[in-house]
């Protein structure tokens, strides 16, 4: 950051389940999907991620099927199965570590 371009940051905790879970549903809405792709359960996987790793495990995802689709002259349909490959090569951005440390700041200086 360059001094003068912020007076105050400000630290935002990490998506919870149900942040998680819409996330999931707006990266989901863009793809053909197999039915029974749960936004909630891929939400479940995904502790410590962030937005960005959310929509990186999408894209992994689309990308597989994607070469399937190139491979085999069929639609590209995501599977539960490329997006449980993706969350897994996905790794979470924010570390047990950097939640323990937000949530000493918080109890520290929220109000009551």
């Amino acid at each position: 950051m360059r001094p003068g371009r912020f007076d105050l940051l400000i630290g935002i905790g990490p998506p919870d389940q149900t942040a998680l879970t819409a996330l999931w549903e707006r990266a989901l809405a863009t793809m053909t999907t197999e039915s029974g792709v749960d936004a909630a359960k891929l939400a479940s996987k995904c502790h410590g991620f962030t937005p960005g790793d959310v929509d990186l495990a999408a894209q992994r995802a689309a990308a597989e099927a994607f070469a399937r689709a190139r491979a085999t002259g069929k639609a590209a349909v995501v599977t539960n199965e490329d997006l449980t490959a993706a969350t897994n090569r996905t790794k979470a951005s924010i570390t047990p570590e950097m939640l323990s440390a937000y949530q000493a700041e918080v109890s520290m200086f929220e109000r009551v």
